[in-house]
């Protein structure tokens, strides 16, 4: 129960503290996470963070009128420290800096990830979006209900993501732990 309750903290920390890392800009072709954008994306960037008991990379994508980040939180295979599985909604409501969030949807399944929809205002003085929030765990531990790795994603735009559009951004996420 330790372990589980120190990285269920630890995982706590980290998303609480999204906005207060020490992020350092990286080669997008250095994270075990990637995006290989969409035709909408227009600008990309990359950044780590060594949290100390496991490893953050962020990946932001912006395009016009929308913007998207994607955010993976792994901690070392040591078998003792691990993520409980939380869901698609809370994990957005965790990394997502802005408390304006609301009209959220029941959450679905899509391309393996958790997907939920939302609006939601993003900066101080900004328009309310459209949103959509995705999960994925992966690289269960054995013997526990935990896991060693978390994507989490949101993407908002000015307008309502259609289907398609969400189906593609997903297309474009993988990993290296997948």
């Amino acid at each position: 129960m330790g372990c589980l309750r120190g990285s269920v903290m630890a995982l706590a920390g980290v998303l609480a503290a999204n906005s207060a890392q020490a992020w350092q800009p990286t080669d997008c072709a250095k994270l075990a996470i990637h995006f290989a954008g969409t035709s909408a994306t227009t600008r990309t960037e990359c950044k780590f963070d060594d949290a100390g008991t496991g490893t953050d990379e962020l990946i932001d994508a912006y395009g016009v009128g929308s913007v998207l980040f994607i955010m993976h939180h792994g901690v070392a295979d040591t078998g003792r420290v691990y993520m409980p599985r939380l869901t698609v909604k809370r994990l957005v409501q965790e990394v997502v800096t802005s408390k304006d969030l609301s009209d959220w949807t029941e959450p679905t399944e899509a391309k393996a990830f958790d997907v939920i929809r939302f609006k939601g205002v993003l900066a101080a003085g900004g328009a309310r979006m459209a949103c959509v929030g995705f999960s994925r765990y992966a690289g269960h531990v054995d013997h526990s209900t935990g896991y060693r790795h978390v994507v989490i994603g949101v993407l908002c735009d000015r307008g309502d993501p259609s289907d398609t559009s969400v189906a593609g951004v997903l297309d474009a996420v993988d990993a290296d732990f997948w």
